[in-house]
């Protein structure tokens, strides 16, 4: 958030993923509370449709934005936009491991009585707690990865596409990639959460220097070790396959995938 914050302060708008009216889809704001709708870890498939015009018409007015979203995303609003405007538009992607649909999510949560057009907020992480928390109340109970967190984890509900995505590896689209900081080395820091910031442009650096960040050099070969994602996609799992046939088939997903994890969770 302080990119983005920064971003505003400097006075220009900032365009981004939020959970509104049921779906997971974009926004634009230049306002410092609304900003806050956009963070969250959101561990499903977010619908830009028609932001990538409403940015466009934002740039030709002389505005300038700070895009937040994953490396495809990014991909695509770059090569909409074109580079006329390239320099009155920041683009952030953040380090992507795939993504299942938002009918997965649906399925799940129909089991449990909730749905996502009558839900208030919806979160999938708590710091290294991997849950999803409808209202503010774990699926299961607060504190328990949930059948569906678990299968995001092991890459077993991703849409197919996501098992040969091009974005990922060390080549970035962005002007700032941002990811879980995994195998970090500052112990002070870790209960608290660390982020690794990788920056292509100088326009990305300028941004992230006057942002409020506490920022401190990192081993790169030891963050691309460390974020499987910044070398080759997600291997899609020899069980991924059987697991979608089931599920078309109207097996409930609670049982379908807890058999499957109790069998094949070291093999995945």
């Amino acid at each position: 958030m302080a990119l983005a914050q920064q971003f505003i302060k400097e006075g220009g708008y900032v365009c981004s993923c939020l959970f509104q009216n049921g779906e997971f889809c974009f926004d634009i704001t230049n306002d410092f509370e609304s900003v806050l709708s956009f963070g969250g870890s959101k561990y499903v498939k977010s619908n830009p449709s028609g932001v990538y015009s409403e940015v466009l018409q934002l740039l030709k007015s002389g505005n300038k934005v700070l895009f937040i979203g994953l490396p495809c995303q990014v991909a695509a609003i770059k090569n909409y936009i074109g580079q006329r405007y390239e320099e009155s538009l920041v683009l952030v992607d953040l380090i992507c491991h795939g993504t299942p649909s938002p009918k997965l999510l649906e399925m799940f949560l129909n089991q449990y009585s909730k749905g996502l057009k009558i839900i208030e907020n919806i979160k999938f992480r708590l710091k290294e707690k991997y849950q999803i928390l409808v209202n503010e109340e774990g699926i299961v109970c607060r504190g328990v990865s949930d059948k569906y967190s678990i299968g995001f984890i092991k890459g077993l509900t991703f849409t197919n596409n996501c098992y040969s995505c091009n974005y990922a590896s060390v080549e970035r689209v962005s002007d700032i990639t941002i990811g879980d900081s995994w195998g970090s080395e500052i112990v002070q820091e870790k209960n608290r959460g660390i982020s690794l910031m990788l920056v292509q442009t100088q326009r990305g650096m300028e941004l992230l220097k006057n942002s409020d960040v506490n920022l401190l050099e990192v081993d790169f070969a030891k963050a691309i070790e460390n974020n499987a994602q910044l070398k080759h996609p997600m291997v899609k799992s020899i069980h991924r396959d059987y697991f979608f046939d089931n599920i078309e088939k109207k097996k409930l997903i609670h049982l379908f995938l807890g058999f499957i994890l109790r069998s094949v969770l070291n093999k995945i």
